[in-house]
């Protein structure tokens, strides 16, 4: 189902948003899924109960964390190919120029996210790191080829390490 949708969706930038193939391929992967909500409704022991869908928390905080890993991800394919091919890095200076981002995880993971946590409670220091996502953004969609590395991609790194 979701190799369907990834390649339905990809055709649409070769195919066009209203070929045959296109809508097919989307079309199939709706028809799988709906397939797979019947199923899971039917069934004593579900892999996703239906009833999960009804709790508004657990629903709205579930598409925000996939949006912002959506965009987070992305953000690494777009950021590499951003750093090789307009401002021309090498491979090894693509990887190195992701070290900010994986010293402020490495920084943030020995134990001052959870003393965060604990001072600020969950939902205040999951809005930060919403935050964090949307500045790291930001500031990566501003990037174009009269950017530099510093400051615009180390602190768009440096936000996205912040938002782990």
């Amino acid at each position: 189902m979701t190799r369907l949708l990834s390649v339905g969706s990809c055709s649409i930038s070769t195919q066009g948003p209203g070929s045959a193939q296109t809508l097919g391929l989307l079309s199939v992967a709706a028809a799988l899924l709906a397939a797979f909500g019947v199923l899971q409704a039917r069934l004593a022991n579900p892999i996703m109960p239906p009833r999960a869908l009804r709790l508004g928390g657990l629903t709205s905080s579930s598409a925000v964390r996939g949006l912002a890993a959506t965009g987070m991800f992305a953000s690494f394919f777009l950021g590499a190919l951003y750093l090789d091919r307009v401002l021309g890095f090498s491979p090894m200076g693509t990887g190195l120029a992701f070290l900010p981002m994986t010293l402020t995880v490495g920084a943030l993971s020995l134990g001052i996210t959870a003393r965060l946590v604990e001072r600020i409670g969950p939902k205040r220091s999951t809005s930060l790191g919403l935050l964090a996502i949307i500045a790291a953004l930001g500031l990566f969609a501003g990037a174009d080829e009269q950017s530099s590395y510093f400051p615009v991609c180390s602190a768009h790194l440096r936000c996205s390490g912040l938002a782990r």
